[in-house]
């Protein structure tokens, strides 16, 4: 981080704090070394200033003006890709009409190279432009990820992605930006970005970069917003919902425990000062809005989510806020080369999607199991389908260190199993430490001597990662990770799990009670359950004959929906045993259209199902089977 901009991250700091003298002293040389960086700063004449004003926006789009900070500039270019996406998106396909013009004013002559390039053969003073939105493009037209994109909705809300929206030029990616945006009176600007307000409808944002100006989504929309301190972050909610309603207040007591939780996980103490949580709610009867999900940034996360009842929307909440809030460490604090340096023309993969993603999945996982979010049974039923997808949807024998490399071209449809595959490795390597170290070592704290040695401004070399691991742990560790990530074996799941007295199975015969396989919709006019399909129904849901269109009113003289189903089952499987009567009482369609209620009965039985890819933990662990479960599941 160049002093200017640590002098003015000090600053801010001390603003929060109570002034001792000696904080007093450092204030005084903070604001000493602040003034002699500015008046070297306008002498530097490094700055890209950048004016936008979201108020003149005419059919999702806006006028976007950039002065150079010298003469020599010759490329303007736009992101091909950006860091945490790993898909091309070619952003400057979204620039229209630019126009370029010399110191005097002059307009000069500026030729689109490709997609995301424009070059003159004069020296560059100011270019002017439009931008569309991404959220109105065609979904089939290389659609943008909405957490990653933008969206210029004057009357509502404006994301602003900032690489979506402003250029840089070729070779002074690190030229300093100054932003200055108007927006419409009563908006707020939500951001980690440092900046001044000028007035009640201007703020100036300040960045040390265009990777720093990349990294900070920005969220304009009449408040609705709530902090949270933890013991060194200040934490940001805010949000924007078409329905006008208030959400802030209620996320952020859904996701304060989670936070908490991940504190303390951390160490108690997190590798950030301030952090924002940027939400963006919109209705899900709109068509265009079929996807919906996050994207991490190094102070900040972009939330793009449903509208959802209270229940519902708490619990989207807390999974992604988990994951995305894992990569405070990774890849903030832990990276390689090409994470630091990106180059968002041609960019350089690195081989370590699985400590980007697939750690920082397996973290979220874990955290939440360790302080008591999720049940034990809960994380394992993840596992098992983390288990299933990673072997039946992708390329189970594909290196994972080539996979990462490849993401952007012949491998793109694989890159979905870093959250498969590379948080089933996460889960691999914690065991395996904690067994080698007799319980004293977990994962978490590799992470810890990772980010001591490297952090954020210190990158470590792609090739050499696995040596440095290997340094800080075991030669055992080493081995797994040439073995398993960077080869082609399979993961040795059943031989990692049984270290904690969990037995994995390929394939396993089990036994035990059903409703009868069969499969059920919901009537939403009442939120009954309907039978749709028999297609798989077992021979004790023959018994009852049952029949397509049936909905189910009564689950043993107890009312049953979509609500309580889920309760009434558990109970029930609880409490059955082989031989007891169940009834079920439905309404059975008839042929004069009223339905009739009839009352179905049948005896209980055990019955054996084929199951892949099985989770089981077994009824009797050793000693040491226990003793390393226990170190493993031990809040930090």
């Amino acid at each position: 981080m160049p002093l200017f901009w640590h002098s003015l991250a000090r600053l801010r700091e001390m603003v929060l704090h109570p002034v001792t003298e000696k904080r007093n002293k450092l204030f005084i040389t903070a604001i000493f070394n602040l003034l002699l960086l500015l008046s070297f700063l306008s002498l530097r004449g490094q700055v890209c200033r950048v004016n936008i004003d979201l108020r003149s926006v005419q059919k999702d789009q806006l006028t976007v003006e950039l002065t150079a900070p010298e003469q020599g500039r010759k490329r303007f270019c736009f992101p091909k890709i950006v860091p945490g996406t790993y898909a091309i998106y070619d952003f400057g396909r979204f620039v229209k009409d630019v126009q370029a013009f010399d110191s005097i004013g002059n307009k000069i002559i500026i030729s689109r190279l490709n997609a995301n390039v424009w070059e003159t053969e004069k020296n560059i003073h100011k270019i002017t432009y439009r931008v569309d939105d991404t959220f109105d493009a065609s979904a089939f037209d290389n659609f943008v990820f909405q957490p990653a994109g933008s969206s210029f909705e004057k009357d509502s809300a404006f994301v602003l992605n900032p690489y979506t929206t402003v250029g840089f030029f070729e070779g002074h990616e690190e030229d300093d930006y100054e932003l200055s945006i108007k927006y419409p009176e009563g908006f707020y600007a939500s951001t980690s970005l440092p900046g001044k307000i000028v007035s009640g409808s201007e703020t100036v944002f300040f960045t040390p970069s265009y990777y720093e100006l990349a990294d900070n989504p920005i969220l304009f929309c009449v408040p609705d917003t709530q902090t949270l301190q933890l013991s060194n972050t200040t934490v940001l909610v805010s949000v924007y919902s078409p329905d006008n309603k208030k959400y802030a207040k209620q996320i952020t007591e859904h996701i304060q425990d989670v936070l908490k939780a991940i504190e303390r996980y951390m160490g108690g103490k997190l590798p950030v000062s301030q952090y924002s949580f940027l939400i963006y709610l919109f209705d899900p009867s709109n068509k265009r809005s079929y996807r919906y999900g996050a994207l991490e940034h190094n102070h900040s996360s972009m939330y793009y989510l449903p509208i959802e009842d209270s229940e519902e929307l708490s619990r989207i909440i807390k999974e992604f806020a988990a994951h995305e809030f894992f990569h405070i460490l990774t890849p903030l604090n832990i990276h390689s080369k090409e994470i630091a340096y990106f180059d968002f023309l041609e960019p350089k993969m690195s081989r370590h999607l699985w400590l980007y993603e697939g750690i920082t999945e397996y973290q979220a996982q874990h955290c939440l199991m360790m302080y008591g979010l999720i049940r034990y049974d809960e994380f394992w039923s993840q596992i098992q389908q983390k288990i299933q997808n990673s072997r039946t949807m992708y390329q189970d024998k594909l290196p994972f260190t080539e996979m990462s490399l490849g993401v952007l071209s012949k491998y793109e449809k694989q890159y979905d199993n870093v959250y498969e595959k590379g948080a089933l490795i996460g889960l691999c390597l914690d065991i395996l430490l904690r067994d080698l170290s007799q319980g004293e070592m977990g994962l978490q704290h590799l992470l810890r001597k990772l980010s001591q040695n490297f952090g954020a401004e210190k990158p470590f070399e792609d090739s050499t990662l696995f040596k440095v691991i290997e340094e800080y742990t075991f030669p055992e560790v080493g081995t797994f990770l040439q073995k398993y990530v960077a080869g082609k074996e399979p993961l040795p799941l059943n031989e990692i799990f049984n270290k904690i007295g969990v037995q994995y199975y390929d394939q396993f015969e089990s036994e035990s009670f059903s409703l009868g396989n069969i499969t059920l919709s919901v009537n939403l006019e009442n939120n009954r359950l309907i039978i749709s399909s028999l297609k798989d129904i077992d021979n004790f849901g023959k018994q009852f004959g049952f029949k397509i269109g049936d909905e189910l009113i009564l689950f043993n003289g107890k009312p049953i929906d979509v609500e309580n189903y889920s309760q009434l089952f558990r109970e029930w499987l609880r409490q059955v045993r082989s031989g007891d009567e169940l009834q079920i009482v439905v309404n059975r369609p008839a042929k004069n259209n009223k339905p009739k209620l009839i009352t179905l009965s049948a005896k209980a039985v055990v019955i054996k199902k084929e199951e892949r890819f099985a989770v089981k933990s077994l009824k009797n662990p050793t000693t040491n089977q226990l003793k390393i479960r226990n170190a493993w599941l031990k809040p930090y």
